[in-house]
């Protein structure tokens, strides 16, 4: 997540990380119809990269009970490959 790369002495750039991450989490909660709805007004209130990561687990528990662990990795995958950028 975003402390390990802050930790691992990487210079980031936080603005452009949301930018990244940011449509992977909006697309993520719009899929989950009625039962993202709340999630979906956290995300878009999200200012920053930390903010969106803190959301993590609870996307990701939201998207495994609603589409299953496979879409859930999916997610995981993504952001993860996002975050090594």
């Amino acid at each position: 997540d975003l402390e390990r790369v802050f930790e691992s002495g990487a210079t980031v750039d936080e603005a452009a990380l949301q930018r990244l991450l940011y449509p992977e989490f909006v697309r993520a909660v719009a899929d989950l119809g009625l039962r993202g709805v709340m999630l979906q007004m956290k995300v878009e209130r999200a200012m920053s990269a930390k903010d969106l990561l803190a959301l993590r687990d609870s996307v990701e528990a939201a998207i495994a009970k609603s589409k299953g662990e496979p879409a859930r990795h999916e997610f995981s995958n993504r952001v993860n490959f996002l975050l090594s950028q």
